[in-house]
Formats: structure tokens, C-alpha cells, sequence
């Protein structure tokens, strides 16, 4: 389901690099962009106990929590830094693309591996 998530949520935030003006379309493209992201993260959060061994639980889930909060605290700075520079609107949102494709792509690994050698 969270691989799911990640692509609609990257469909979406290239629909909006070409509909950002258009408000209607917009504001349903960011709501359904923001239920995909949370959804995802609610999804790999129930992956946790199949994915770490209990001794390195609480641990590796806190590391996860911890990077998506980084990206949360970097990602307005970066957003100015590149407005300054000259960044188009559309251009943002292709690279706000960049993290929820890495995204699916692990997920899409970590299936391919569950599936091939079980619990990982």
C-alpha cells in the first residue's frame, strides 16, 4: 500500500507542476498528495516489526522518524534557497518529486527482497 501511496503522491505533485495556477485543480491535487504522504508513512510504520528485529526496533523506527524530520526542517530553507535562484513553480514541484520516487523505489525493493527471502 505505501508503494502505492508514494507513486500517486508523485502523480499528483506533477500534476500540480502543470495545474499549480489553476486553484480548484490545485487544492484537490495537494489533498490528495498530502492523504498519499501521510498514508505511506503510516504504512511503513506498520512495517516496522517486520522489518527490524525486536532488539532494534524502537531504535531504527526513530532513525526513520528522524530523517523524515530533517527532510521537514531542510525542505522550506532549500524551497527559499531555490526560489531565490530563480526556480520556477513547476520546477519545485518536480523536485519535491525527487524524495517520494526514492521512496517508492525502496519500497519497491523491500518488496521485491520480502518476497524473494521472506522477512528481511
Amino acid at each position: 500500500i505505501a508503494l502505492a501511496y508514494f507513486a500517486l503522491g508523485t502523480l499528483c505533485l506533477l500534476g500540480l507542476s502543470q495545474f499549480y495556477n489553476q486553484i480548484t485543480l490545485a487544492y484537490a491535487l495537494t489533498l490528495v498528495t498530502g492523504v498519499c504522504v501521510f498514508g505511506a508513512i503510516a504504512g511503513i510504520n506498520t512495517l516496522a516489526p517486520a522489518i527490524y528485529p525486536a532488539a532494534n526496533r524502537s531504535s531504527g523506527v526513530g532513525m526513520a522518524t528522524g530523517i523524515g524530520r530533517l527532510g521537514g526542517i531542510l525542505s522550506p530553507a532549500l524551497t527559499g534557497v531555490m526560489v531565490d535562484a530563480g526556480q520556477s513553480i513547476s520546477a519545485l514541484y518536480i523536485y519535491y518529486c525527487v524524495p517520494l520516487v526514492i521512496a517508492a523505489a525502496l519500497m519497491w525493493i523491500l518488496r521485491s527482497a520480502r518476497s524473494q527471502y521472506g522477512n528481511v
